[in-house]
């Protein structure tokens, strides 16, 4: 008996394999009795062939192959291969390839359209899956949030926030996101070049944009209020280019350190804003000294003692 199961078996092989190999080389698809003729299934009755080739086709369906019928108006009705690649169906579980046919949904109609045949149907809403964005999708993330109202969650000047985007603009020194910060519920402007971690929430997982937001981005190389000057700048070269795209929009030169073995590195940066560039310097913090001038260094020492509870200096 084993014996005989076994040419059975490789029989039956050899002629899901023929099948499929047909199938494929005629992408117009095969009537019954051209597959009953060219696979081979013996001498056998016709009702037992017809049989023993429809088993086969669902022995096929059951590995993940989708073989279609075809009906014509007046043709026998043709079977015609529409899937050649099963891995979906032999890598993935049902229930797996239901969560793929889900974030198909979430892709789009296009998508789910093309993956209908491998993955079914999406069984129930579109799934969303929060997924980090860095490097050039920031400002693709930052834009679908902010119209999509979807809670957004990343660093920003070392500190984690989470926020309710409500714009993004784009100023001359570049873009910028509008969100509340939920911190402190004051709505800011980040500069997207400076948000590190980013993660999107689900649509509509933010709250309605705010009655009043504040005025466009105030930027010290965009905003001119009084003539230009050149401010000193060290440090470390770690955070050299943090600190260059907060301070050095409109024009930055690196320059010899006096002292050669100097940890840090020193930058001269165009100044129109001198508040301005003090509100960039309190954010940067340790990451940024500032040398010079002396009327910019006097008007930083003055807010920071104006931070200090007390104004103690």
């Amino acid at each position: 008996m084993a014996g005989r199961r076994g040419r059975s078996d490789a029989a039956k092989l050899g002629r899901l394999g023929r099948i499929l190999l047909l199938l494929r080389a005629h992408p117009a698809g095969l009537t019954t009795e051209q597959l009953l003729g060219l696979v081979g299934y013996g001498e056998a009755t016709g009702p037992s062939r017809r049989r023993t080739l429809n088993r086969d086709l669902v022995a096929l369906a059951e590995d993940g192959w989708r073989i279609e019928t075809r009906e014509t108006a007046n043709t026998p009705a043709v079977r015609v291969l529409r899937t050649v690649d099963n891995r979906f169906a032999t890598l993935f579980t049902p229930g797996q390839r239901a969560q793929l046919a889900r974030a198909a949904a979430c892709a789009g109609p296009d998508v789910a359209e093309a993956l209908a045949g491998d993955l079914g149907r999406s069984p129930g809403p579109p799934a969303f899956v929060a997924m980090p964005h860095d490097g050039m999708h920031r400002l693709g993330a930052c834009q679908a949030a902010a119209a999509d109202r979807c809670r957004l969650r990343f660093t920003y000047n070392g500190i984690d926030r989470v926020a309710h985007p409500f714009a993004v603009l784009l100023r001359p020194a570049g873009w910028y996101l509008g969100a509340v910060d939920v911190g402190d519920g004051v709505a800011k402007y980040f500069a997207i070049d400076r948000i590190r971690d980013l993660v999107v929430d689900p649509p509509g997982s933010a709250a309605p944009p705010p009655r009043a937001v504040p005025p466009p981005v105030w930027d010290f190389t965009v905003h001119p209020v009084h003539a230009p000057y050149r401010a000193i700048v060290d440090t470390p070269p770690q955070h050299l280019a943090e600190v260059l795209s907060a301070l050095g929009g409109n024009g930055h030169e690196l320059v010899e350190h006096p002292d050669p073995h100097a940890a840090t590195v020193r930058v001269e940066v165009v100044v129109r804003n001198t508040e301005a560039l003090v509100d960039r310097l309190v954010v940067l913090g340790t990451r940024a000294l500032l040398v010079g001038p002396e009327a910019a260094r006097e008007a930083l020492r003055e807010r920071l003692v104006a931070l200090v509870p007390g104004g103690a200096r």
